[in-house]
Order: C-alpha cells, then sequence, then structure tokens
C-alpha cells in the first residue's frame, strides 16, 4: 500500500550510491534487512500498539520511501498510517505455537515488500507466540534506513516504551528536532562544499598502496612460523590478476571462526590504551597493522573499514544508515617503537574517521583497485555489556554467506573484553592457516602490552618464534 508522501527531500549521496547498488541486484532481488528481536514474557497488545505508533511517529526514517519523481529518485516521508504500520500477530490468541516455517514465510513476505523502495513500507512488525506463554517481537527493517547504531537506538526505545505504556503512563519523551532529511541535506551541503579537499585528501593517503593481495604472503608467514601442517608444495599460489581476486571474492560463501580478547589480554591492552593516551580501538587498529607486518612482512599495509558517522549528539540520536567507507593506510618501520607507532595510528584513525568515504564514484576514487589492495575488511562496533558467554573463543570453524574480501573482521567491544569473528574467502585460506594466525595475533598483543619501548621489527622476530617449542636445556 502507497501514500502520498508529505514531505519529498533529496536523499543524501551515501544513499544514491546505495540505491545505484540496489539497482544493480535486480527488481527480484532481496534486499539487505536487519532483524531486531525482543523477548517478551507478558503481551500487552495495547500497549504494543500505542509503542509502534509512537515510534514510528517520531522518526521519520521510518516512514521513508524513494520514490521515482520526474526521473530522479526522492527522498519521501509519509504520515504514520495504522495499516501501513501495524504489527502482525502470528498464533496469538490461540492454543498453537507457531512453527519456524511461518516465521520464515513472514520474513520473506517482509524483504519481497522491502524490493519496493518506491513505495514500501521499508519497516514490518511482528509479535510471535514462541512458547505456550512466551512471546517475541520483531522488527524488519532496510537497511538503507538502518545501521548498527541504529539497532542498538531502535532496541532501547522500544523497550523503554513499551514499558511506559504497559504500566498505563504516558511516555515523556521529547520529539526530535533533527531528522533523517536534515542529515541528508547537511551532508551533501557539506561534501558538495568540500568534494574538491576530501577527494585530494583521500587520493593523496592512499597513493602508493595499489599492490594486489597476495595470499602467498600469509602462507609463507605460516611457514616461516615452524608449522608444518600444510606442505609448501600446497600452499603455493599463483600470483592473482584484478579479474582473478574479483573471482574469488565473488564466491557466494565463506568460513568464519570466533574468538576473544578478555580477561588478563583485556585488562592489559586498556592499560596500554591509557599509558598512550588513545582509545582501545586505536590499539586495536595498531595491532592489526603489527600483526599483518609481522605474518606477511609486508611493509605498506592497507586496511578498509565501515564507519558511521555518529560523531555529534544529533546524529546518534537517529535510526538511519549514516555509513561509509574509510581506508587505514600504513607504511611499517621495523625501528619504529611500538609506543610511537600507537600514537601515529591514534592520530590516523581519528582523521581518516573524520573523512567519511560516501561514495567512491562521487570522489574520483578508484573503487575496484583499492577493493583489491586491501588486506583487511574491518567492521568495528561498541557495546555496553559485558562479554555474554556464547561470545566465548571456539575453535569451530563455521560457514557464512560471502564476504566480498579475502578477510573481513566482524569486532565488537565489550565493556569487558573483544569479540573478533574472523570471516575468510575459503578459495584462499585453509582452517589450519586461521587458526595460526589467530595464535600469532594473540602472541603479538602480549608482546607490545609490556614491550612499548621495543620496536615493531623485534616485535616482528618475536613472532616467528613464539610458535616453536623451546629448544630443551
Amino acid at each position: 500500500m502507497s501514500l502520498i508522501p508529505t514531505i519529498i527531500t533529496e536523499p543524501s549521496i551515501g544513499q544514491q550510491a546505495y540505491l545505484k547498488h540496489l539497482q544493480t541486484a535486480g527488481p527480484d532481488a532481496i534486499p539487505d534487512y536487519v532483524t531486531i528481536s525482543i523477548d517478551m514474557d507478558e503481551l500487552h497488545r495495547e500497549a504494543v500498539g500505542k509503542t509502534i505508533s509512537f515510534f514510528v511517529k517520531r522518526h521519520e526514517s521510518l516512514r521513508t520511501v524513494f520514490p521515482l519523481i520526474d526521473d530522479e529518485v526522492k527522498q519521501a516521508v509519509v504520515d504514520y498510517d495504522e495499516q501501513r504500520f501495524g504489527v502482525e500477530y502470528i498464533a496469538v490468541g490461540t492454543s498453537d505455537v507457531f512453527s519456524p516455517a511461518v516465521k520464515e514465510e513472514c520474513f520473506e513476505r517482509a524483504g519481497r515488500i522491502f524490493s519496493d523502495i518506491q513505495n514500501g513500507p521499508l519497516v514490518k512488525f511482528f509479535v510471535f507466540k514462541e512458547t505456550s506463554d512466551g512471546y517475541r517481537f520483531y522488527m524488519l527493517i532496510h537497511h538503507i534506513i538502518c545501521d548498527g547504531w541504529s539497532i542498538e537506538l531502535i532496541g532501547r526505545e522500544l523497550r523503554l516504551l513499551y514499558q511506559f505504556y504497559a504500566s498505563g503512563i504516558e511516555p515523556d519523551i521529547a520529539p526530535l528536532n533533527f531528522q533523517l532529511r536534515d542529515y541528508c541535506r547537511k551532508q551533501n551541503e557539506w561534501l558538495r562544499g568540500s568534494r574538491d579537499a576530501l577527494e585530494r585528501f583521500w587520493k593523496n593517503r592512499v597513493s602508493g598502496y595499489d599492490s594486489l593481495f597476495n595470499i602467498n604472503n600469509f602462507y609463507e608467514g605460516y611457514l616461516q612460523r615452524g608449522n608444518e601442517k600444510l606442505l609448501r608444495t600446497e600452499t603455493g599460489r599463483e600470483n592473482m590478476s584484478i579479474d582473478d581476486l574479483l573471482r574469488t571474492y565473488r564466491h557466494p560463501k565463506a568460513l568464519a571462526r570466533n574468538s576473544t580478547v578478555s580477561g588478563d589480554r583485556f585488562t592489559n591492552m586498556k592499560m596500554l590504551a591509557g599509558a598512550n593516551h588513545c582509545t582501545i580501538s586505536s590499539i586495536v587498529y595498531a595491532s592489526l597493522y603489527i600483526f599483518l607486518f609481522c605474518y606477511t612482512d609486508k611493509q605498506r599495509i592497507l586496511l578498509a573499514a565501515l564507519i558511521a558517522d555518529r560523531f555529534t549528539q544529533e546524529n546518534q540520536l537517529l535510526i538511519g544508515c549514516l555509513l561509509g567507507g574509510v581506508y587505514f593506510p600504513r607504511e611499517i618501520a621495523g625501528h619504529c617503537t611500538i609506543n610511537d607507532f600507537i600514537s601515529e595510528t591514534f592520530r590516523d584513525v581519528f582523521a581518516n574517521c573524520r573523512n567519511i568515504i560516501p561514495s567512491h564514484e562521487y570522489l574520483h576514487l578508484d573503487a575496484v583497485k583499492l577493493h583489491v589492495s586491501t588486506d583487511i575488511y574491518i567492521n568495528y562496533q561498541q557495546e555496553q555489556d559485558r562479554l555474554a558467554p556464547d561470545k566465548e573463543e571456539s575453535e569451530e570453524h563455521y560457514e557464512i554467506p560471502g564476504i566480498f574480501y579475502p578477510l573481513d573482521f566482524m569486532i565488537t567491544e565489550y565493556t569487558d573484553g573483544l569479540h573478533f569473528k574472523w570471516k575468510y574467502n575459503k578459495l584462499l585460506f585453509e582452517e589450519e592457516l586461521i587458526d595460526d594466525m589467530i595464535q600469532c595475533y594473540d602472541d603479538v598483543l602480549d608482546f607490545i602490552a609490556f614491550n612499548g619501548d621495543k620496536t615493531l621489527g623485534e616485535a616482528c622476530a618475536y613472532s616467528k618464534t613464539a610458535n616453536r617449542p623451546l629448544p630443551e636445556l
């Protein structure tokens, strides 16, 4: 069901790039969407309805669609309509408990609705009866209006509103004075005024970082660390062209393994961050550079990352996809001390994140060349919770959808630890190789924690021997 929009504005340049990506996927492709779920021991249907009504009216982004008007894609906001944004109750009020197949059908139906980006809606709400006396609320939202930060915001607001209404209290929450369309206008104005400077910034930063990804560097590092399980004859890989790499990256399935940094190791990392007056995330980026330098002997390393534009208070209150790309190029000098390297990394991370790339095409950056020259792609996020038991380290390798990079790290910072999801291309990396890389990364963390005055070259030498048994005396 489509409605006449009441507000029509220009999408952000970042949204325009994402819309072009959706167009290449074809009309029948199900777009990426985010799922938020909340357990409900008791169900107050009236409270659920009031919660959704307040929530959708408060956030214009949830009422946003992208119609084609006069041959141009626009960003349009429609009024709240209970039928359009109402909650679907599945098996509620019956003696039956819904089946997983029913949930799958509901989600597939929502995905088909989301593919109509012009009319939407781009958000759907469900309540399922999952047990005889338990319920679960689901919110599905198109990725173009939702990022990781939005997920946390959505969960907090929905729980708070539901608690108010279930208690018979009207919520006292001020309306938003800054909406997604305001952000898009502000971003576009800044980008158009800063386009040339931003283009020069990134072209200068990534100049010289155009060596194609070479998997042989990793297998050579594996052998130098004294490993023998993967024999040299089995680990040899021919140098790949850009087309070869892109074909390999497009493999529809990848593998992943989880690891954690917790306990004393995380305490040491926090102490290192404090001693260098920087963030834990800067220590993580510095340690990844050092790890790659130690494992592959590469001196020019290119990391790519997904960054949320949430640096201002007004941006932090928005539901939307405020994401852009950022590159972290670093040249490693073996004589540089670890503390100096951490300080330089902190400054680089801060500067680069302040210059998010909303669209490679808009800034005339060669997206393909940067893609095939990237060593690791990183998605770093923070949670204000403790590391849950289900996030504990596991040696299990499991299958995931394709990742479009050789290595893709999902890193989550908790209050008491870090969780790493090492996602890797199964055509390039063996499980044994990834296991050893994780061990090497832990070795690097242990070394840099107490050797800030030592050099990167000394860290590299240590990592080459850390996996070998000590000689008998």
